[in-house]
């Protein structure tokens, strides 16, 4: 695969990343309306514009899988295939799949590209199966013999015999998923003859496993058995180097450090949660990484990665300047109102050297001037708040369905427009309270049936203008927020005296806590008092602010005020200020 760096390269990247991203967007909306044949129109064409643009680029393996993804798309064009018949998940996994080949590539990085091959031959059997098209391996990377030896250390609970689970079964198991190239038994918990009992189990094993199988795979194998055993998966020396790309290759993103060791593949969802239960269980706090590291779930030096990643995440988001895609119109409208000023500019000048004559008409006209170029600036700098949702509906969806949850997401006035940087803040706030409505709000279709409510949830988006400011308030239909579990959770975790009295709205600013959570256990979205604080601090931070207000069984509104715009300020070389007011479209000069 070839290595991005030219302005070919650079195209490509910023072209496949609209594609996939008006993929993702196309997908969801067939789901709600599989009947629609304009979205399968749109979807085919923006699959074959991505095919067409890694053939050009030499791309292979990202053409081969836009391909198969093209040929069900066209399927349900043609009306061979009905959309209701081919579940979205599987194409959603297609795109998702093709992100990262386009992120691996762009590192320039082959090493990287043995991760995805299987994967991408098992997405390509999944197409297959509504298609004719048999699957294509990616290109090879050069086979190295001990590229795939993966080192296994296993041991199970003393007990585990007793329950009808047989280690031996696990081992044979295994052997599906590849060569057993070594075992070594290990008898050192073997207690003294007159403590041996026949139906424990005290063995341990070391196995040396060749495979192509990734880390999930052969975690899968002892699923079954997975509470009662102690599983360390050590990756061959390729795959290490592997897993640095890809940490080094991921797009830029907020991540938490396990959640992105996830995303790699360095950890499973299995290990990042009994990590997180270990953490939480520590009597001496402990990062993340340092827990994963010392449970044996990953190396020392894929943590460390993972953490130069999110520093440097920060420091490019921090310095970097932003690059904007605008229409050619608003900037031919720009260079002109700027050519106009410059030729007042040189009237000025010239009526000026005459002397005797009055300016007044020429400064009023620059004034003018000036204003429509900071208007049609301002413009290119908005974007509409539904950009804020753009990653909103997939993750909702994905997050519903692991939940076993069904919920419908209602956006009003999301045509407002607000600054870039704004929207590109809100997504993560927007982001956050989402997963929270669903995860701690919405009930499960059961649950809601048993009270009346329909099985579906619905969180409702309303924004409107309140003068200079953006009011957004985010409600769900949920079971709403219980003030008398706040305060009990409050004193458990001595927030609060047993014996002082609150009000409602004092304990539900409780939420708002760095560290505080209601739930009880630790999952992959909740538990670990992260989230709600955030919100409110990249809320104020942009000058804003969240409340909150609840009805117990009938929801949760979460109240967003912060300003629609703000005014910048440039401080000039000899000290004097240029203020450039965003809202009034005008330009002010104040003297040092």
């Amino acid at each position: 695969m070839s290595v991005a760096g030219d302005d070919f390269d650079s195209s490509f990247l910023s072209e496949s990343g609209e594609q996939l991203a008006l993929l993702e967007s196309l997908l969801l909306q067939l789901e709600r309306n599989p009947d629609d044949i304009a979205l399968a129109d749109a979807l085919l064409r923006s699959a074959h514009t991505l095919k067409g643009s890694a053939g050009m680029m030499g791309l292979s393996a990202i053409e081969q899988l836009a391909h198969a993804l093209e040929s069900v798309l066209e399927q349900l064009r043609s009306g061979a295939l009905v959309a209701a018949a081919v579940p979205v998940s599987d194409l959603l996994v297609a795109v998702d799949l093709l992100r990262k080949l386009v992120g691996s590539w762009s590192l320039g990085d082959p090493a990287g590209l043995r991760l995805y091959e299987a994967e991408c031959l098992r997405v390509q059997e999944t197409l297959a199966r509504y298609t004719d098209l048999a699957p294509v391996r990616m290109d090879a990377v050069p086979d190295d013999a001990d590229a795939e030896v993966w080192t296994l250390e296993l041991s199970f609970e003393p007990g585990v015999l007793r329950q009808g689970l047989d280690p031996a079964y696990f081992l044979h198991h295994l052997a599906h998923l590849g060569r057993i190239v070594d075992l070594k038994v290990h008898d050192e918990r073997l207690p003294p003859a007159a403590q041996y009992q026949p139906e424990d189990c005290y063995l341990s094993f070391t196995v040396q496993l060749e495979t192509s199988a990734d880390k999930a795979d052969i975690e899968q194998v002892f699923a079954f058995v997975r509470s009662d055993c102690h599983l360390r998966m050590h990756p061959p020396a390729s795959r290490q180097r592997a897993l640095l790309s890809r940490i080094r290759a991921l797009p830029e993103g907020r991540q938490r450090l396990a959640e992105l060791l996830v995303e790699v593949g360095a950890i499973t969802d299995e290990e990042m949660r009994r990590a997180l239960a270990l953490q939480a269980s520590g009597a001496h706090p402990r990062s993340i990484g340092e827990v994963l590291v010392d449970a044996g779930f990953v190396d020392a030096e894929l943590v460390s990665a993972a953490v130069e990643k999110q520093a440097d995440n920060r420091a490019r988001q921090a310095g970097e300047v932003e690059t904007v895609r605008v229409p050619r119109e608003s900037l031919e409208e720009l260079l002109a109102l700027v050519f106009n000023m410059a030729q007042v500019a040189r009237n000025v000048q010239t009526q000026a050297g005459r002397g005797g004559v009055s300016l007044q008409g020429e400064l009023e006209a620059m004034d003018v001037l000036a204003g429509e170029a900071v208007g049609t600036a301002r413009r290119l700098l908005m974007l509409p708040v539904r950009e804020a949702f753009r990653r909103s509906h997939r993750a909702l969806r994905d997050l519903a369905r692991e939940l076993g949850k069904e919920v419908e997401l209602s956006l009003q006035g999301e045509e407002l427009e607000v600054d870039r940087l704004q929207v590109e803040r809100l997504g993560e706030v927007v982001l956050h309270l989402l997963r929270n409505a669903l995860d701690h709000g919405i009930e499960t279709p059961a649950e809601r049936e048993a009270v009346g409510k329909p099985r579906c949830g619905r969180i409702t988006v309303s924004l409107q203008r309140d003068g200079d400011s953006l009011l957004m308030n985010l409600a769900d239909d949920g079971r709403g927020i219980d003030p008398e579990q706040l305060r009990q959770r409050a004193v458990e975790r001595g927030l609060l005296r047993a014996d002082a009295c609150h009000s409602e709205a004092e304990l539900l600013e409780l939420i708002f806590s760095p560290g505080f959570s209601t739930a009880r256990d630790i999952t992959r979205v909740s538990g670990r008092g992260v989230g709600l604080d955030v919100v409110r601090e990249t809320l104020r931070a942009l000058r804003g602010d969240v409340t909150v207000s609840t009805t117990s069984g009938t929801g949760t509104c979460f109240i967003l005020r912060l300003p629609a715009s703000a005014a910048q300020r440039t401080l000039l070389a000899d000290g004097s200020w240029l203020v450039v007011d965003q809202t009034q479209r005008s330009i002010h000069y104040k003297a040092a």
